[in-house]
């Protein structure tokens, strides 16, 4: 006599792709990867909020490449200083330098004002047209009609 398929699969070993027993390889590999991301993530975003008051803490949310061409379209056909507050990564301020603007950057994550200079001497840009100043823009006084910073 046949036996039924509940007997069939009974017999039959059975492997599931999410198993019981423990896999090291794989909880390295999720851990190593968690770790990673939660580095990076320190790295870029933490250090600027040891330096703000608590009720002034913003994460390091970079512009667009539309939002970053929708300002160089309201540059365009205009010379001078441009100064980027909480510059980030320094996207502004190099691409108003490649257009003629002396641009300054203030930013006050370190990781993130290095990160942008590596990216100005990359795309060639002296420092005299894209600066960047590490510098808590709440306690920088600009007056930009003049060529005058004053750190309070």
């Amino acid at each position: 006599m046949e036996d039924g398929i509940e007997m069939l699969l009974l017999d039959e070993p059975t492997r599931f792709l999410l198993s019981h027993e423990p896999n090291p390889r794989l909880n390295m590999l999720i851990g190593g990867t968690l770790t990673s991301v939660y580095g990076l993530w320190a790295m870029f975003v933490l250090p600027g909020f040891r330096k703000v008051p608590f009720k002034l803490k913003v994460p390091f949310v970079p512009s667009s490449k539309v939002q970053t061409r929708n300002v160089m379209k309201l540059l365009e056909g205009r010379k001078g200083r441009l100064a980027d507050l909480g510059s980030g990564d320094g996207r502004l301020v190099i691409n108003a330098a490649s257009m003629g603007f002396q641009s300054t950057g203030f930013e006050i994550n370190s990781i993130l004002l290095a990160y942008a200079r590596i990216q100005a001497r990359w795309k060639r840009i002296p420092s005299s047209e894209a600066n960047f100043v590490n510098k808590d823009f709440w306690r920088v006084l600009i007056i930009l009609t003049g060529v005058f910073y004053s750190y309070l």
